[in-house]
């Protein structure tokens, strides 16, 4: 009888499991539906576009300048732009990114800049430059191409 009870008992504990298998499962399936449905889940290399500037997410709190799509005055120095309900740092502008803006005569670098790439600002008109008073263009993490503001 002994025997017969534990057939029933293992019977009884196989389907056990295996009902919470499926339960454990399908919670993990709805969990990643909803994730995968918030817009503030931004990954890393996504590119997106404000205004005319495009930008690409560098890192969880960074992004990098790629590109500009118009003609624009000036570079403002805004610091922060918000994406999916995330809040990323300027810290690079890519190579060639406003060469031949004709129309961009000021610009002020955003104060988190840790790279301005090869000829960011080449052939730009810039009549007035504001760089932030504790940017270190000494500093190791700090890249500035000899060439980004060659005329």
């Amino acid at each position: 009888m002994n025997a017969i009870l534990n057939n029933n008992d293992s019977g009884v504990s196989g389907v056990f499991v295996c009902f919470a298998t499926v339960i454990l499962i399908s919670m993990i399936c709805v969990l990643s539906l909803s994730s995968m449905s918030d817009d503030s889940d931004a990954w890393i290399g996504e590119e997106f576009i404000q205004g005319d500037i495009t930008y690409q997410i560098t890192s969880d709190s960074e992004v990098k300048v790629i590109n500009v799509h118009d003609q624009i005055p000036e570079l403002n120095g805004d610091m922060i732009v918000n994406y999916g309900n995330n809040d990323y740092k300027i810290t690079r502008i890519g190579a060639k990114v406003f060469q031949n803006c004709s129309s961009l005569s000021k610009v002020v670098i955003p104060k988190y800049i840790v790279e301005i790439g090869e000829y960011a600002f080449y052939s730009v008109p810039v009549k007035e430059l504001i760089i932030p008073i504790n940017f270190n263009i000494g500093a190791a993490e700090t890249k500035l191409s000899s060439f980004f503001f060659a005329v």
